[in-house]
């Protein structure tokens, strides 16, 4: 995946995101790693680490190739060109020496500027596809040797030319041309002159439909003679070309036309019924004629109970639907394709792939299920759209951000100016607690588009859920009753606050979901030993103390096959629109990255309770006490130079900071604040400098100063997520970074631990 660091990758996922791509990774069936331009393996799905073993991350990719030159032709287009790989098929062997065949795409990634920083390569297990492809291929070559083996000679014609177009050994046998020979001819060539409009009328007959079985046709031969055969025909399609298919009887054999027909058709049975998609045929009157295993597994309908009976008999419901419109339009226009998005079959919705012919008393329907393709393309549809809310989450929380830092910044310089007017204080607290509250709000936004990592610290639940309760009567309604029963004396976990009111809003809204018209809502804390939940929690959980936080609902409830799924990303049980199927995925996720463990207990008709167990800590004192307004703001001597874009922060921070004690320069982008540095002629001992500015990033502007000026401090601040932050260069290891909304307070503390206290007070 993408590292740290690094402009030149593509966006840091969150450990929260990257976690929940990889439980939705680790379905996909195809094979994806992550190559830099070096071909070293960055990163690999589930599939890939089970096929090339655990550690395929950090090796060349060239090494799991017995030939390395095919590594080359695999990635090097996407490096040399604009362009990908086509595909690129190589054996491979897994890690448990198994051999198998691998189709490669490969997709070049790029930065800003065009360079190319690696490659993602996709590959597909195309083993068994390839196997049933020989197999088709070797079915068809069985299929052509048993008509090349057939006793009754067997011609093609087409319609309209009335050109052979393929012949087998018996009637090249029993005319006594070649195959080549009769490529070349057409039905008036082997049938004698006085008896050739009889034959053409039949023919044409034929054609129409009117009638399949011509007896006793004079059919001549090379050598002259004329013998007499009964021609069976259907209608066929071959490349695209309506072709008339003659079965010859030579009436001087000994078997009948009868027995030969049968064979035929047993023939065909065996073909059809050996293919997974659902065949059947109707005649004129849509009664079932044919009805292959394939139909029998889906609509549970045997062969015996199908045939002969009409589609309206077996299907009444097919009146007037999308399905009867296609047997209908295949009588008018011989034939047709359609989809059914939405069957309704055994209390499950399929979508299938329809495809109708004609045939010679009725019509052929191939039937594919196209379901799972189907919900593959919804869940890319629904990733998408929550991609973009997260986008624009991210946006607005990044504005939010600026706007707080002002707003808090100024509180928090106004409550200490007004300790002796105690109601504009109590005002001004008001107003700065609202501040930190929507940061609180910001950072929610982050967490739910995907866009901020876990920021773990040892708190106590039971005041988390106090802080959500605020806000639930507003998201679950009114006529929801809300019972709180809250252990007092709970033990400390480490979590992310953000992420656990996630959890509780989450499960709250899931529970609301399930209680359209009202109900009750318990919401419960409690320590919890091993011993105690032994039989709930899962077994991989490990000995030793844990929180427990439950959501108990009295709605509609969940049978077993809904609870087994519950957690799957994109799974919902809600009508189709409104409901992602990630609600319960996300909370999943966060409890799995907390290191803890959820469970769920449930009947339909008796509610449901969802349970939470995050492990304890031994120490308490880990708590930090939040940053009042009591923090000092701490003062300093040096000269520090702000670049700030926002003119708002700017001109906090300049205040700030030259109420502090420091000598303060600013610049509004990277160019002024080069061009400062090269006119001031005193030393700087810290930039502040903004991440994100037009122009050149912060970043930028930090590597040219500190090859000029060694000593000079770094100081980056940032109201954007970290995903934003790692594509300009800044993660939160290496670097000093003050995060927006920032105090006064924790401004000056920053500038303290980045350039050491004031000479005398050292």
């Amino acid at each position: 995946m993408p590292h740290e660091g690094d402009p030149g990758r593509t966006k840091k996922v969150p450990r929260s995101l990257a976690a929940r791509y990889e439980t939705i990774l680790a379905t996909v069936p195809e094979i994806i790693i992550e190559i830099d331009t070096d071909e070293v393996c960055t990163w690999a799905n589930e599939k890939g680490k089970q096929f090339f073993g655990e550690d395929v991350i950090g090796k060349e990719l060239s090494c799991y190739f017995e030939d390395r030159r095919q590594s080359y032709e695999i990635t090097r287009p996407c490096f040399e060109s604009a362009g990908g790989t086509a595909c690129i098929e190589t054996r491979q062997r897994r890690k448990n020496g198994e051999e198998r065949l691998l189709a490669w795409w490969c997709r070049p990634l790029r930065d800003a500027r065009g360079n190319a920083t690696g490659a993602v390569l996709t590959a597909r297990d195309v083993s068994d596809l390839r196997r049933s492809q020989k197999s088709v291929h070797e079915m068809e070559m069985g299929y052509k040797a048993i008509l090349e083996a057939a006793v009754e000679g067997i011609l093609v014609a087409d319609i309209e030319t009335r050109q052979f177009r393929y012949a087998n050994l018996a009637i090249c046998g029993m005319l006594g041309y070649s195959e080549k020979e009769l490529r070349q001819m057409s039905v008036a060539d082997i049938h004698p002159n006085e008896s050739l409009d009889h034959v053409i009328a039949e023919f044409e007959a034929q054609a129409r439909g009117e009638k399949s079985l011509a007896s006793a046709i004079p059919c001549l031969r090379k050598d002259g003679m004329v013998f007499y055969a009964d021609i069976n025909t259907s209608l066929a399609v071959i490349d695209g070309r309506e072709c008339n298919v003659g079965f010859f009887a030579d009436l001087t054999e000994s078997r009948s036309a009868g027995t030969r027909l049968r064979e035929s058709k047993e023939d065909f049975s065996d073909l059809t019924g050996s293919i997974a998609d659902v065949f059947f045929a109707m005649d004129a009157d849509f009664r079932y004629t044919y009805w292959n295993k394939a139909a029998v597994d889906l609509t549970h309908i045997s062969a015996k109970d199908a045939i002969g009976k009409s589609l309206y008999e077996l299907f009444p419901d097919i009146r007037g639907t999308k399905s009867e419109e296609l047997y209908l339009d295949v009588q008018r226009t011989r034939r047709a394709k359609a989809t059914l998005d939405e069957y309704e079959l055994h209390g499950k919705t399929f979508a299938f792939e329809l495809s109708a012919y004609p045939s010679s008393d009725g019509i052929a329907v191939l039937t594919k299920d196209i379901t799972e393709r189907r919900n593959l393309e919804e869940q890319l549809r629904q990733s998408q759209k929550m991609e973009a809310v997260g986008q624009l989450a991210g946006g607005i929380a990044h504005d939010f951000n600026n706007l707080l830092t002002v707003i808090t910044g100024y509180g928090e310089m106004l409550l200490r100016k007004t300790l002796e007017d105690a109601e504009a204080h109590k005002r001004l607290e008001a107003i700065v607690q609202a501040g930190k509250r929507a940061a609180d709000l910001t950072r929610q936004l982050l967490v739910f588009g995907r866009k901020q990592t876990l920021q773990p610290r040892v708190l106590n639940l039971t005041d988390v859920v106090g802080n959500v309760l605020k806000m639930l009567p507003r998201l679950i309604g009114e006529d929801i009753v809300i019972t709180l029963q809250l252990e007092p004396e709970l033990e400390y976990v480490l979590a992310d606050p953000v992420a656990v009111e996630q959890i509780v809003m989450n499960l709250a809204t899931n529970a609301r979901d399930a209680m359209p018209h009202g109900g009750g809502l318990v919401i419960a804390t409690a320590n919890a030993a091993f011993s105690e939940v032994r039989s709930e929690i899962p077994p991989d959980a490990q000995p030793g103390g844990y929180v427990m936080l439950s959501v108990q609902d009295n709605g509609s409830g969940m049978d077993l096959e809904t609870q087994e799924r519950v957690f799957e990303p994109f799974f919902t049980t809600k009508e189709k629109g409104k409901g992602t199927g990630l609600g319960l995925s996300t909370v999943y996720g966060i409890v799995k990255q907390s290191g803890g463990h959820i469970t769920v207990k449930s009947e339909p008709g008796r509610g449901t309770t969802f349970t939470v167990y995050l492990p304890t800590v031994e120490e308490a004192v880990e708590l930090k006490a939040e940053v009042t307004e009591d923090e000092p703001v701490l003062e300093g001597s040096g000269t520090i130079l702000v670049v700030e874009d926002e003119e708002g922060i700017r001109e906090l921070s300049i205040e700030v900071l030259s109420d502090c004690g420091y000598t303060v320069l600013q610049a509004r982008d990277a160019d002024e604040a080069l061009e400062v540095c090269r006119k001031h002629k005193g030393a700087i001992d810290l930039v502040l400098t903004d991440v994100v500015m037009p122009g050149m990033s912060g970043k930028g502007l930090a590597d040219p100063l500190a090859r000029d000026h060694p000593s000079m401090k770094v100081i980056y601040m940032s109201g954007y997520s970290d995903g934003v932050m790692a594509q300009r260069g800044v993660s939160n290891s290496g670097v000093q970074l003050i995060q927006k909304p920032f105090t006064p307070a924790s401004l000056s503390r920053e500038v303290r631990k980045a350039i050491g206290e004031p000479p005398g007070k050292a």
